[in-house]
């Protein structure tokens, strides 16, 4: 990931063409700044509305063919308008605009740089977003799955994307802090040059919460080493989850002695997360649809 992040800003017609043509271009050269890797957003104006998320594929470079947008840049955005996030519901969150009560005004040159804290934000409203939209009976949840077939379960789990059991537990850690209103962020680094990585994240704005860390082999001195460095960027919780259960006694063992991390530490089963996650998803499902409202010319005979 770049240095900076970007909001991009045009209609929704020209944000397709943008996409299937993979370039985004202006006529002021706003984007000099912009270096291939860096995280952008899609606002859809008029709409006021963040309705993709994406990167760019490029440096800055001047198109002298192009005589309307020559100042462009190459990118990758994948659009999702179904998941759109009303900028208005965030905008107190989000430091790229300091001036809230005018804050479109940032947005009229057509391209804004903003800290890349502002794009995981808004990169968490969107998912939350989404989450909301999938949560109608397309979230699988386990009924008394059995400790060894557990590691199995999870990596058959469908809604899931990551190709590894440690990802898989990232992920349903990361789908749970979206539901319960968290920003949350997976290989989280509390500052661009810091020499760890924190599997994920719960912020509340960009306010540090709760670091969790999956242990799945590995050493456990390197995985405790970085949640002993999220406490020092004051995350007031940390959380390391032991895939192994002959870790567990290790881990305890060595916590005895970690002034640090001992009274603020939780150690957690696989186990347990798959058990949070399906309840999550399982009362996430139900509630959409106890709280979506459908008319309905008359009432339907079958019980919920």
């Amino acid at each position: 990931m770049g240095k900076n992040a970007w909001i991009f800003v045009t209609d929704r017609g020209t944000w397709v063409d943008c996409a299937e043509e993979g370039s985004y271009g202006l006529k002021r050269a706003l984007i000099r700044d912009a270096a291939s890797g860096d995280p952008l957003v899609a606002y859809i104006q008029r709409e006021l509305v963040f309705a993709g998320l994406g990167q760019l594929t490029s440096s800055y470079y001047y198109d002298e063919e192009n005589k309307e947008f020559p100042h462009r840049v190459r990118i990758e955005v994948t659009l999702d308008f179904d998941s759109a996030v009303d900028v208005r519901s965030i905008v107190n969150e989000l430091s790229c605009f300091p001036d809230k009560a005018n804050w479109s005004v940032r947005l009229r040159g057509g391209a804004i740089k903003i800290p890349v804290s502002d794009y995981e934000i808004i990169k968490a409203a969107i998912e939350r977003k989404k989450l909301v939209k999938d949560s109608e009976g397309k979230l699988s949840v386990g009924k008394g799955i059995e400790k060894k077939d557990l590691h199995e379960t999870i990596t058959s789990l469908p809604e899931l994307t990551a190709s590894t059991l440690h990802d898989r537990i990232a992920e349903m850690l990361h789908i749970v802090g979206l539901r319960m209103d968290y920003n949350s962020i997976q290989r989280y680094k509390t500052r661009l040059d810091s020499p760890y990585q924190i599997d994920v994240a719960w912020l509340k704005s960009k306010n540090p919460q709760i670091a969790i860390e999956i242990h799945y082999g590995g050493n456990l001195g390197d995985a405790l080493d970085r949640l002993r460095h999220a406490r020092d960027f004051n995350f007031r919780k940390v959380v390391m989850v032991i895939v192994e259960p002959e870790d567990y006694r290790r881990a305890k063992d060595i916590l005895k002695f970690d002034e640090k991390l001992k009274h603020v530490i939780d150690l957690w089963s696989v186990k347990s997360v798959y058990e949070m996650y399906s309840s999550c998803v399982a009362f996430y499902r139900l509630y959409g649809r106890f709280e979506k409202s459908v008319y309905k010319e008359e009432l339907e005979a079958d019980l919920l």
